[in-house]
């Protein structure tokens, strides 16, 4: 249903930067590969590359096509204090992670778990991330 409305909206009105965002993290989550949310996450950060959850989905886009070194250096570009809110902390967790900074991203994936309102998809990809 999420995905649907995300789509319907993003049909009405494809420039919307939120829309965009939105449908290209919940198809990522989803693994609805057939609305290439990667470009979708691409065409957002293009649109809006300091915007928190633009950054954010784009590094995860980065990180789900294994280009782990370029997630980082994409979402490292966030102010500190961004990087500690809790819809951008589990994924910048997951990215050091896979960068070898097991503590910090742990820690990380830890302040998203325990204090942010998570999908419930992104709450398994993370528990499993913490888990390892």
């Amino acid at each position: 249903p999420l995905l649907q409305f995300y789509s319907q909206q993003y049909k009405r009105n494809p420039d919307n930067v939120d829309t965009l965002n939105n449908l290209a993290t919940t198809a990522m989550l989803l693994e609805a590969s057939e609305l290439k949310p990667y470009e979708l996450a691409g065409k957002a950060y293009d649109k809006a590359p300091n915007e928190v959850s633009v950054v954010s989905t784009y590094a995860f886009a980065l990180y789900l096509q294994k280009q782990y070194a370029e997630a980082l250096k994409v979402i490292q570009k966030l102010p500190p204090q961004a990087l500690n809110h809790p819809s951008v902390a589990g994924y910048y967790g997951l990215i050091l992670l896979q960068n070898g900074d097991d503590q910090k991203g742990k820690t990380l994936l830890n302040i998203a778990l325990t204090t942010g309102q998570l999908l419930p998809e992104e709450k398994k990809l993370f528990q499993q991330a913490a888990a390892k």
